[in-house]
């Protein structure tokens, strides 16, 4: 909140909202098998960070994924990457952007959604942009939420039977 400098805030997900691909997969082969059908939990967010610490990859040099143009058009001085992604990854992608970003076992949904709900106890005016469940909550909470479609249109399955109600899909 310290570095805004304006009276609104644009939240993003990274992989699949900043990024058409999940950078994990991309970079080094990850695919996650932690999510249960519920909410990203801090356990899984903190279990899949213990998981990236056995990923071993060279320094990044070049671009491993494509950037949303979309979402890369929407990105402000005042915006922010919230994800649950390598750290590694995401200091080289939000480098490119010229984004602070957050990341890693912490940044589970219920902490996304914690998050937005401190900038607007602050004042500040949120506007979030994720692809899934564990962007759900701070979607349904910010001032604006836009739900990231796939390539094809379609949505996360993730979100399959949840009340998008509110939401913008992009």
């Amino acid at each position: 909140m310290k570095t805004s400098k304006s009276d609104t805030i644009i939240l993003f997900d990274g992989d699949k909202t900043l990024t058409i691909e999940d950078s994990g997969r991309a970079v080094f082969g990850y695919k996650t098998h932690l999510y249960d059908g519920n909410f990203y939990t801090g356990y899984q967010a903190w279990k899949q960070t213990e998981e990236f610490k056995q990923c071993v990859f060279d320094d990044l040099t070049e671009m491993p994924v494509h950037f949303n143009e979309k979402m890369k058009s929407a990105v402000t001085e005042d915006s922010f990457i919230l994800t649950s992604g390598h750290e590694r990854v995401w200091k080289f992608l939000a480098k490119q952007l010229n984004l602070d970003f957050f990341y890693g076992a912490q940044m589970a949904a219920e902490t996304k959604l914690f998050i937005a709900k401190r900038l607007q106890e602050a004042g500040k005016r949120v506007i979030a942009y994720g692809d899934g469940m564990n962007d759900y909550f701070m979607l349904k909470q910010a001032d604006k939420g836009y739900l990231v479609a796939k390539q094809d249109g379609t949505i996360s399955r993730s979100l399959k039977g949840s009340d998008t109600e509110g939401l913008t899909i992009v």
